[in-house]
């Protein structure tokens, strides 16, 4: 019996997913002769009417043995060639789990012809699927296409590719190739393929994608297809490659962690090569002349240990998109003259620590967006880098200008008073046309006072700028210009003695072992972003003339939400020295937890938030042990709310340190929980935070013996911050009186848990020595906290909508 099922895409699909769950295909030989089925043949053949366009699925049905599969293969075998997508399968196997993109590239580079239309096609007929811009394609038509290739010969020498690694072997060890075979496609080998001898490919001429690995040569190979289009050989044996090779249609050549020496000798043809992988190839000492590779895109030479010269012609490559030379530590030749270079969008030449010049006319890269010199010996950039008007993040890390110091030199050093260098470290030029710029890392530059442009105020769309390890004792002060920044780090700049006002959409200041900082109090005049963090670890000067009455971390606290007090805020988070809890925290008490009764109207419209601070102790043993992780969890009507921040790797707290915490009413205030009645037999839903009882607040260390040995709590009204100067608890607000407060025996079990989310953690995230300040949920994470400039009102209506949706799904 056969049927015809005119429908749409989804229901192949369908149907053919649930066949192949239950079935396991076979496939049988087509007898050349065939009897008995002639007219069956011919029923099929009136519904397949090729000139109908649209989808067609026919199901052969009947008791086994009938020559069902037989006339399937018959009717494959005769219009097969009527459809360009049937020789496509094969193919678009061995690519399947990849993006489109880079799928259209290598099908097109092996193919004649265009790519784009079939693929869109097969997905049409749902013998393919493409989603979030990857191609997919089930098990059952991949078999399909295994069996396209593999019905043509019993011989695998003869198939036109090849992807199991036994017959792989056995081709290659046995020289059974022949102008049949076009692919190689192993990307995984158990085994490697041992005593492989230098003609093993020499009976392949037609070849022209080879994917393999994990080779052993017994000598070098002498023949490679000059029909290849995609090479990929990681690992590849060989000093060279064949002095016959002359692939004029290959598109991509990937010859990572390779033992070759040099590519080729002279100039040689290759038109169509877009792509050179040679990262790790650690013999490879001088590029080869690229005059005659027009078409080139991307020179990938990260690694490549021993060279150490890159070919002027590079200097010419018009379609150059990318090129990257990171960690090539023994380069010393680059090319001069880079005008060539059009399309340049990728420069890395981080680690290339004997390179000490660049060329002059680098400002002519119109679209280079990406540049990293770190870790290299120049010492005067060319003042042409501020045309780079599209350069999007620009990184002199680690340029210091001089050769490393030897160990006696810094030991002699060590035993001498400790006073800043005398070294000017890197020269800059002015900056001011670095318009685009958004990361500038000029961290360990040896930078001293003055060595920091003043135009530095004029890269409006600057938002991350590392300064850390360098000895300047002051900023700039057109830093507060700097209208989109959101990160500064600062960490371990010895002889930095003072913070400039910050720009007002600061989220994160990291100044961790800044020994000689004693003034802060200007930091956030100018504001700050509604989430903020400021980290102070070790800057032992600031505890001069602090105590529990004239309480740094306090003030800070204030100049931070006297801009909020007719607006909402979010978070702010402060960590420095200190080992008492500032007077100005109403309910205090030793250890690590406290409670705080609420009064009935706690909830008003005067109320602003929750203010919390806790001591830490570090113990000795933890000093050397890394990343250690501090907790602040509060519970309000049974609902947990979660902050959690890192210290980061690079410094150990040597002393007691307070972290200071605000929390806003809007994280909390539209909030409902749940309760049960007097007699435990009904819960009530829908309760309120404004109706709870108490705040339960406990701080933690984490896995680690360091302590919290005294906190605070204190519920924030707008009165308590008019004045800027420091008030005592009882001089407070009205509702801070008669608050009582006890030390919490434990925290109440908490029926639902609500990770805060914090736009803080995203940009903390930027720089991976900081894992940020709160625990990201989900769906705030997705939508709440983007890096948007928009109009705060307009914000805080959105948020509370989204907040009310997420509330009630809950």
């Amino acid at each position: 019996m056969v049927l015809l099922l005119r429908s749409e895409a989804e229901l192949i699909k369908l149907i053919v997913y649930t066949i192949s769950k239950s079935l396991k295909p076979s496939f049988s030989e087509v007898a050349e002769d065939l009897v008995g089925i002639k007219s069956s043949l011919e029923e099929i053949n009136d519904l397949l009417d090729s000139g109908l366009d649209d989808i067609r699925f026919i199901g052969i049905c009947g008791m086994g043995g009938i020559g069902k599969t037989t006339i399937a293969k018959v009717l494959y075998d005769r219009f097969s060639g009527d459809y360009q997508g049937s020789c496509f399968l094969a193919d678009v196997r061995e690519v399947s789990g990849k993006n489109m993109d880079r799928v259209v590239e290598i099908l097109n580079g092996c193919n004649s012809y265009s790519t784009i239309g079939i693929l869109e096609e097969l997905d049409d007929k749902a013998l393919i699927t493409i989603s979030n811009n990857k191609l997919g394609m089930h098990d059952l038509l991949q078999e399909m296409g295994w069996e396209i290739v593999r019905e043509k010969h019993d011989d695998c020498g003869q198939w036109s590719r090849l992807w199991l690694s036994e017959d792989i072997y056995h081709v290659l060890i046995e020289n059974r190739g022949t102008q049949e075979v076009k692919g190689i496609m192993l990307d995984k080998s158990e085994h490697p393929i041992t005593h492989l001898n230098g003609r093993s490919f020499a009976s392949m001429g037609n070849l022209r994608l080879l994917k393999i690995r994990n080779v052993d040569l017994s000598e070098d190979i002498e023949y490679l297809s000059n029909e290849l289009r995609f090479l990929k050989w990681p690992e590849y044996p060989s000093n060279s490659l064949p002095s016959n090779f002359q692939p004029r249609k290959l598109f991509e050549l990937n010859l990572c962690r390779s033992r070759i020496k040099y590519l080729w000798k002279d100039t040689k043809d290759f038109q169509n090569l877009k792509t050179i992988k040679l990262n790790y190839s650690h013999n490879l000492i001088e590029t080869p002349d690229f005059t005659k590779v027009p078409n080139l895109e991307m020179l990938d030479l990260e690694g490549c240990t021993r060279l150490c010269k890159v070919h002027e012609s590079v200097g010419g490559l018009k379609r150059l998109t990318i090129l990257n030379l990171k960690g090539c530590k023994n380069l010393v030749s680059f090319p001069s003259n880079v005008s060539g270079l059009n399309l340049l969008k990728n420069l890395n030449l981080q680690g290339c620590s004997k390179l000490d010049k660049l060329p002059q006319n680098l400002g002519e890269l119109e679209c280079l967006e990406d540049l990293d010199l770190g870790g290299t010996a120049i010492r005067e950039v060319p003042s042409s880098i501020a045309r780079l008007t599209n350069l999007k993040t620009l990184s002199f890390r680690e340029c210091k200008g001089q050769p490393p110091r030897s160990w006696i030199s810094l030991f002699f050093s060590s035993l001498l008073p400790r006073r800043p260098p005398n070294s000017m470290g890197l020269l800059l030029p002015r900056l001011s046309g670095l318009w685009s710029l958004k990361t500038l890392d000029l961290s360990d530059c040896g930078l001293m006072e003055g060595a920091l442009p003043n135009d530095i105020g004029s890269l409006y769309s600057l938002k991350e700028l590392k300064l850390s390890n360098n000895n300047f004792f002051s900023l700039p002060e057109s830093i507060k210009e700097l209208s989109k920044l959101k990160i500064l780090c600062l960490e371990n700049c010895q002889w930095l003695q003072s913070l400039p006002e910050l720009p007002p959409k600061t989220i994160f200041v990291g100044a961790e072992d800044c020994r000689s900082l004693k003034d802060v109090s200007g930091a956030l005049r100018g504001g700050t972003s509604k989430n903020f963090a400021l980290h102070l670890f070790n800057c032992l000067k600031l505890l001069e003339n602090q105590d529990q009455e004239n309480s740094l971390a306090v003030m800070l606290l204030k100049l931070y939400l006297q801009q909020w007090v007719n607006r909402f805020s979010h978070q702010c988070h402060i960590r420095l020295p200190g080992n008492e809890i500032p007077k100005w925290f109403s309910c205090r008490s030793d250890g690590a937890s406290v409670v705080i009764e609420l009064r009935p109207n706690w909830l008003n419209d005067e109320f602003m938030g929750i203010a919390m601070c806790g001591v830490y102790a570090p113990f000795p043993e933890d000093l050397d042990n890394g990343i250690k992780r501090k907790s602040f969890v509060m519970t309000i009507m049974r609902n947990q709310y979660s902050f959690c921040f890192d210290i980061p790797s690079f410094t150990a707290v040597e002393s007691d340190h307070l972290w200071l915490t605000f929390v806003s009413r809007v994280m909390f205030e539209h909030d409902y929980s749940y309760e049960r009645t007097e007699d435990d037999t009904t819960i009530v839903h829908d309760v309120p935070v404004s109706r709870s009882p108490c705040i339960h607040a406990w701080l933690g260390v984490g896995d680690s013996k360091s302590k919290v040995i005294k906190c605070g709590i204190r519920l924030v009204y707008k009165q308590d911050i008019e004045d800027f100067q420091e008030l005592p608890a009882a001089e407070g607000s009205t509702f801070h009186q008669n608050h009582n407060c006890s030390r919490a025996e434990g925290l109440s079990r908490c029926f639902r848990r609500f990770l805060m989310p914090t736009k803080l953690e995203q940009h903390c995230n930027i720089r991976r020595n900081y894992s940020g300040s709160g625990l990201n949920d989900s769906e705030f994470a997705r939508s709440e906290y983007t890096d948007s400039d928009e109009e705060p009102d307009l914000a805080e209506k959105r948020h509370f909508r989204r907040r009310e949706r997420l509330y009630r799904s809950i």
